[in-house]
C-alpha cells in the first residue's frame, strides 16, 4: 500500500469552500503516479518498451467535504490483475482519520504504437497486493450512450489538456463532464458517486461535445463525443443528494 498526504489548497476548492470533486480525482491520479513511478512500471520507465498504462473506468464514491488547508491522505494499493486488466483501489481521509473519498478503478497496459491493449506480465506487482483487507468493488458497471440529451455543450481539446501519453486526460474529461451541469443543480445538490467509463482516446485540436441527460432529480447520464467520428470518448453516471 502506497499513502501520500496533499493539504487542499485555494485552486482546489469550490464555491461551497470544500474541495473540489476534480481535485479528489486528481489527488488519487497523483498518488497512483506516485505509486507507480515507485514501483518503476511507470510511463517514463516502459519509454523503451514503448507501452504505457491506460484508465478504462473508475467508481468513485464521495463522502467528506475537508476545506482549504485541511490536510487529506490518500492510499492506493493495486487489487488485481487479470491477463489485460489491473485493478487499482484509493481511499482518501482527513487528518482526523475521517473517510473523504474511496474509489475502485480499472487499468490496461497499451502498446503505443498500435493503440491496442497487451498481456499485463503482474509478476513483480502481485506482491504489492495487500494481504487481509476487503478490496473494493471492482468497477465492472457498463453504461451505454444518451437516447435523450438535455444540455450540450461544446469544446476544443487544447495543448494543456494532454498529458504525457499525449491524449486529454481522464481529470479533464471529469472536469469538462461536470462542467456540463447547470450551476442550479450545482447549488442545490452534491455528487455522492461518479462511474466513468473512457471508450476511445481524444487528442489535440478534437472537437468534443459534452451532452447530459437527468433522468430523475438525483441521476444525470453524461456522455462526451467527437464531432469528426460521432465516436464516443467517454460516458458516465452521477448519483447526487440534496444538499
Amino acid at each position: 500500500m502506497y499513502s501520500q498526504q496533499f493539504k487542499v489548497r485555494s485552486n482546489e476548492i469550490d464555491v461551497d469552500l470544500s474541495i473540489s470533486y476534480p481535485s479528489i480525482i486528481r489527488m488519487m491520479q497523483e498518488t497512483s503516479m506516485q505509486h507507480i513511478i515507485k514501483l518503476k512500471a511507470s510511463f517514463w520507465d516502459m519509454k523503451e518498451q514503448q507501452t504505457s498504462w491506460v484508465l478504462l473506468k473508475k467508481e468513485v464514491n464521495f463522502i467528506g467535504t475537508p476545506g482549504m488547508n485541511d490536510t487529506v491522505e490518500v492510499q492506493t494499493y493495486p487489487s488485481g490483475f487479470n491477463k489485460i486488466f489491473a485493478f487499482r483501489d484509493y481511499h482518501m481521509y482527513d487528518d482526523q482519520g475521517n473517510k473523504i473519498a474511496e474509489a475502485s478503478s480499472l487499468w490496461t497496459m497499451i502498446d503505443l504504437n498500435t493503440r491496442k491493449p497487451i498481456r499485463i506480465d503482474s509478476r513483480g506487482f502481485d506482491e504489492h497486493i495487500p494481504k487481509g483487507i476487503d478490496f473494493m468493488p471492482r468497477a465492472d458497471f457498463r453504461l451505454r450512450k444518451l437516447e435523450q440529451i438535455d444540455v450540450s455543450r461544446s469544446y476544443q481539446v487544447a495543448f494543456y489538456d494532454l498529458d504525457w501519453n499525449g491524449h486529454a486526460n481522464n481529470t479533464f474529461l471529469t472536469t469538462q463532464i461536470l462542467s456540463s451541469i447547470q450551476q442550479r443543480f450545482h447549488t442545490a445538490y452534491k455528487m455522492h458517486k461518479l462511474s466513468i467509463q473512457f471508450k476511445t482516446e481524444c487528442f489535440y485540436g478534437d472537437e468534443l461535445t459534452f451532452d447530459c441527460h437527468q433522468i430523475s432529480d438525483t441521476e444525470i447520464h453524461h456522455q462526451v463525443i467527437r464531432k469528426s467520428d460521432q465516436k464516443e470518448i467517454c460516458l458516465a453516471k452521477t448519483l447526487w443528494q440534496k444538499k
